[in-house]
């Protein structure tokens, strides 16, 4: 068996270790197969989200100014 193998067959059981007692159902090899290919997805569309986020472009930001308002609150008007 290669490291890889070694190292996938110890994350699926430690996945069936995990979900099983919680789901309360044997979980076959393949069922911990997909959790963490789903799992391993969500964090992975986290992560692109937050980057996008973050990462705005230049050209993207306007500048805008302040106005306020007679009761002191603020209303933006971009510029």
């Amino acid at each position: 068996m290669k490291p890889l193998s070694v190292a996938n067959e110890n994350l699926i059981d430690r996945t069936i270790g995990l979900w099983q007692p919680r789901l309360r159902r044997e979980l076959s090899h393949e069922d911990a197969r997909q959790i963490v290919e789903n799992v391993t997805g969500f964090f992975s569309l986290l992560s692109q989200w937050s980057r996008s986020e973050t990462a705005a472009p230049a050209s993207d930001v306007r500048p805008c100014r302040l106005e306020r308002t007679v009761d002191g609150g603020e209303v933006r008007h971009e510029g």
